[in-house]
């Protein structure tokens, strides 16, 4: 079907005919009970506007084609496959429902939140984009794959309302084999999975939450925090090559910091860092290393164990 479609003020549709759509679809206008199932769309927006009830399942997008959601409420988007050449599931004006269950892939974003979502965004895996989801709007995220992206998530929220891991309760999303796992801007964070990323967590902000129930597990990057101008609290950083990379003015404290491979903290070249309140532990390598004139830091009252390496290095520069 290559013409584009309205469904308008229309209740208890099912376009479930394994069809081949290649026009836009767009239910608007007060619609409730639509379903659309096991289709193959492609190079065409589905928009869902002013909807209710509505029901995305065992779908196929490929090429242009995206999804568009717009002040729709009980909304279900599941189980459907997204192979697509720019955007996956796009959330333009505040929503509610589940997306859950879905294959995401996108050469652009796989999901874009651009307005809250109220309801859950669950166990979806999200791959192979620029930036798997674009965290700009509140939502409750459980329990995600978010893989093979150039950048798993990128957010700018800060509230604590708002920012990624406050909203609801939700299990960890597994956010790994990314370039970049997280990029804050000027964001916070806290109850994520980080792993096998080469940087882990990268930007600005704050890192972890105000206690350590509530802890990011940082582990198996290449670096754990690398790049990151702020606080760094409360989260568990474990098994990296490099734990942490310090910043310029950055404040490290309530940590637990253990088993990375070379270096639970590299400070180098940096000036004004305060590691406070952290428990390091190393098998092999060093728990804090200072190189290339790094200058006015503050190490006190940390708890440090090495097995093999330096508790502090000082380099003679």
């Amino acid at each position: 079907m290559d013409a584009s479609f309205p469904i308008t003020s229309h209740q208890g549709i099912l376009y479930r005919q394994r069809l081949k759509l290649s026009g836009n679809v767009n239910i608007t206008g007060n619609s409730s009970n639509v379903s659309l199932r096991e289709n193959s769309i492609e190079n065409a927006a589905v928009t869902l506007s002013s909807t209710t009830s509505a029901r995305v399942f065992h779908n196929t997008f490929i090429e242009g084609a995206a999804l568009y959601i717009e002040n729709s409420s009980d909304l279900v988007v599941s189980y459907n496959t997204f192979n697509t050449s720019d955007l996956g599931i796009s959330i333009n004006t505040s929503s509610e429902g589940t997306i859950s269950h879905n294959d995401i892939q996108a050469t652009n974003t796989g999901i874009r939140l651009s307005a809250a979502f109220s309801g859950i965004i669950l166990n979806n895996k999200i791959h192979d984009c620029t930036t798997g989801l674009v965290y700009d709007a509140p939502a409750v995220l459980s329990g995600n794959r978010i893989f093979g992206n150039d950048t798993g998530i990128s957010t700018t929220l800060f509230d604590e309302t708002e920012a990624l891991g406050y909203v609801g309760s939700a299990e960890p999303n597994n956010i790994y084999q990314n370039t970049i796992g997280i990029n804050l801007h000027d964001a916070r964070v806290k109850s994520q999975h980080v792993f096998l990323n080469t940087t882990g967590i990268f930007g600005s902000g704050i890192i972890g939450s105000d206690t350590l129930e509530d802890a990011n597990l940082i582990e198996k990057n290449y670096t754990g925090i690398g790049q990151f101008s702020g606080t760094v609290q409360y989260n568990r950083i474990s098994g990296n090559t490099i734990g942490i990379q310090a910043m310029d003015d950055q404040t490290i404290y309530h940590n637990l910091i253990y088993r990375n491979l070379q270096m639970g903290l590299a400070i180098s070249g940096v000036s004004d860092v305060r590691v406070i309140n952290n428990t390091f532990y190393t098998a092999t390598g060093d728990n804090i290393r200072l190189t290339t004139g790094a200058n006015n830091v503050e190490i006190r009252n940390n708890i440090l164990w090495t097995e093999d390496g330096y508790d502090i290095y000082v380099a003679n520069d």
